[in-house]
């Protein structure tokens, strides 16, 4: 199985912040509103399209995302923000198999 994550963002206020400071800021909407709507729209195309996927809405914690990026030694863009989805995804998955 192959598990895959969707960054998500909580909130307006945190999606407006991550965006000021994103390197690629310029790709993204502008505004959360709709952001949410495509966001809605790309998860359930990807959910519908590939059964054989587990994808994982990963809720992001600002802090959490920053202290990440910098260990990892990586930029604040989409290239982190799906990098840090997908790691993130792999842990939630593997936390949920029971031992």
């Amino acid at each position: 199985m192959k598990v895959l994550g969707f960054f998500w963002f909580r909130n307006a206020e945190e999606y407006e912040w991550l965006r000021s400071i994103s390197e690629d800021r310029a790709n993204l909407l502008d505004s959360y509103c709709r952001w949410r709507e495509a966001a809605e729209n790309g998860y359930q195309e990807i959910k519908s399209d590939n059964p054989q996927i587990r994808l994982i809405k990963v809720e992001v914690e600002p802090e959490n995302f920053l202290a990440w990026c910098g260990l990892m030694g990586q930029r604040i863009d989409s290239n982190s923000r799906r990098d840090y989805a997908n790691s993130q995804a792999v842990k939630a998955f593997w936390d949920s198999i029971p031992v």
